[in-house]
């Protein structure tokens, strides 16, 4: 669903100059770089398999993280949670630069 709604955007051919979510990274650089991630991300989709990654100042972004997990490991899948820096995100998301 999430490669559906994607490349109906996509197909528009919209120029887009950034990506500014509400939260996080504002996108300058070559935005659509992280438009093409998500697709790369959701076409590698594995089933039972969930990672959490966050990062927090007041721990409340850990609080949530915790929780989804709690409520994960009641199902088949086990998830790692991991607190990570910005850089670490960034490092992660195959060096994508905001």
């Amino acid at each position: 669903m999430v490669t559906k709604k994607i490349k109906e955007i996509l197909v528009l051919g919209l120029p887009v100059d950034w990506i500014m979510p509400g939260h996080g990274i504002i996108w300058r650089n070559n935005p659509l770089q992280i438009v093409n991630k998500y697709l790369e991300w959701a076409d590698d989709y594995q089933k039972n398999q969930v990672t959490i990654l966050y990062d927090t100042m007041w721990n409340s972004t850990r609080d949530m993280a915790e929780a989804i997990a709690r409520g994960i490991r009641n199902s088949p899948c086990t998830p790692p949670v991991s607190k990570e820096s910005p850089e670490d995100l960034a490092l992660w998301s195959s060096g994508l630069s905001g």
